[in-house]
């Protein structure tokens, strides 16, 4: 609409090689009163870049940059007009679901699903997701304490600058996950990339690392109770996939041995 945005963050880091802001390594500057904005010592290469939303942990996907060493240059950012918004609730409470995340990831020419953004609710359960692009989404609700399931709308469409309100979700009690994944040879297998595919062939995030630890460990709270795919993979070292079924209030152990492909 062209209004400028000021003291909004921000964040830019070299293409698929940092971890989600704010984590991992990021570049960033605060827009001023003018939505001017200017970050020094940018390697070459491309770049991905993202912007601050309502506080500092919210964050927008706008886009990509090519940097070329040694120039200096404007890049302006120009937002889309859509939005989209709704309410989480607590479904075993039957109350708003104060302090839980939301995520949109938007369908790509390719078919395969990439994270756009990442809001908050409200103490209401309200969230809202600012300057979207017209397409396809699935938004991930997911609780920030106790033991509720994740929940997923699907098949939002949004047309270039639509406002689309009522995107409600209700979580239920959900279960946890340990993981642990092995090498052919039994030992643990540290920086695994994990997957987790609900009984809808549904791929969903549960944290911004998804990646096994030093251990080969890595637990997951907060699952939907159904049956689910988990495939782990590692370069070099191959994958492995198995189904479990996740019952509310339950946790469940799950082992992985990696195959060599």
């Amino acid at each position: 609409h062209g209004q400028v945005l000021a003291g909004r963050t921000v964040m830019i880091a070299p293409f698929n090689k940092a971890l989600p802001p704010p984590l991992g390594n990021w570049s960033s500057a605060t827009t001023d009163a003018a939505g001017v904005y200017a970050i020094p010592d940018l390697q070459p290469g491309l770049h991905e870049v993202f912007i601050s939303g309502r506080v500092p942990s919210e964050v927008l996907r706008v886009g990509a940059l090519q940097v070329d060493a040694g120039a200096e240059f404007v890049h302006d950012i120009e937002l889309p007009g859509a939005s989209l918004g709704g309410v989480v609730r607590d479904a075993e409470r039957n109350e708003a679901l104060g302090i839980g995340v939301v995520v949109a990831m938007l369908r790509g020419a390719n078919g395969a699903y990439e994270f756009v953004a990442r809001v908050f609710t409200d103490s209401d359960g309200r969230y809202r997701f600012e300057f979207l692009p017209g397409g396809e989404y699935r938004v991930f609700a997911y609780a920030t304490r106790g033991s509720l399931g994740q929940e997923v709308a699907d098949g939002i469409v949004l047309v270039a600058g639509e406002a689309r309100a009522g995107v409600d979700l209700a979580l239920h009690p959900g279960g946890r996950l340990a993981l642990m994944v092995r090498d052919a040879s039994g030992a643990p297998v540290e920086g695994a990339t994990l997957e987790l595919v609900d009984e809808n062939g549904i791929t969903t995030p549960f944290d911004e690392h998804g990646l096994s630890n030093a251990l080969g460990a890595k637990e997951i709270g907060g699952i939907k109770p159904g049956r689910w795919t988990v495939q782990a993979t590692r370069a070099g070292l191959g994958s492995a996939r198995a189904e479990v079924t996740i019952t509310a209030g339950a946790r469940h152990a799950l082992e992985l041995k990696l195959t060599p492909q």
